[in-house]
């Protein structure tokens, strides 16, 4: 029985280090699973950081963030005047593993019943995903808008476990990231509409 269990937790352990391990090499591998991470990077992400980063004001009142909002630009902004346009992708790559620790986190919430290591490898599951691959690997402006947006969720989950009835500071950091979110990465207004339903 003992020895079943220690095999099962390597093998979970294994599939985890291994998941990882491909997500480090695709980055390295400049991979582009969505198709357009790098054309999106090289056209509209690049030119905006850099013109935001030369004149704000300007950027901001004509040339626009090409579709985007600006949180994403605003929040790199400091980085790129510090170590240039080269740190950009590898900074985001990093970030992205922020999204996983928050997610990692969220679930442990959720889920207390659940072993650790699989825990660990659920949380893994989104560096299997194309789309968000590309925008690790490609200084999308989805990584951004998903921390803000679990850091919305983590604090909403917190509030939802006390007392619902009582205004608190979780609420309140909730909304404030779910804000976040929204100024990095528009799709996040739906999480608005529900707190919306969800207080009426």
């Amino acid at each position: 029985m003992t020895n079943g269990i220690k095999e099962n937790n390597l093998k979970i352990n294994s599939i985890s280090f291994i998941v990882v391990i491909i997500y480090v090499a695709g980055f390295f591998l400049n991979e582009d699973g969505s198709g357009s991470g790098e054309y999106d990077y090289i056209n509209y992400l690049l030119v905006t950081q850099e013109n935001l980063t030369k004149d704000f004001l300007n950027t901001l009142l004509n040339k626009g963030f090409s579709g985007y909002t600006p949180l994403h630009f605003i929040f790199y902004k400091p980085i790129y005047f510090l170590f240039g346009v080269e740190s950009l992708r590898l900074i985001n790559f990093l970030i992205s593993f922020f999204v996983i620790i928050i997610f990692y986190q969220l679930l442990r919430m959720r889920f207390t019943e659940i072993k650790k290591n699989q825990i660990i490898l659920i949380a893994l599951l989104p560096t299997l995903d194309p789309y968000f691959r590309s925008s690790a690997y490609w200084f999308q402006n989805e990584i951004t808008g998903l921390i803000f947006f679990l850091f919305s969720l983590y604090f909403f989950i917190k509030f939802n476990n006390k007392n619902k009835n009582k205004i608190n500071k979780n609420l309140f950091y909730s909304i404030l990231f779910c804000g976040l979110a929204f100024y990095t990465k528009q799709n996040y207004i739906f999480f608005t509409i529900f707190y919306y339903f969800y207080f009426i």
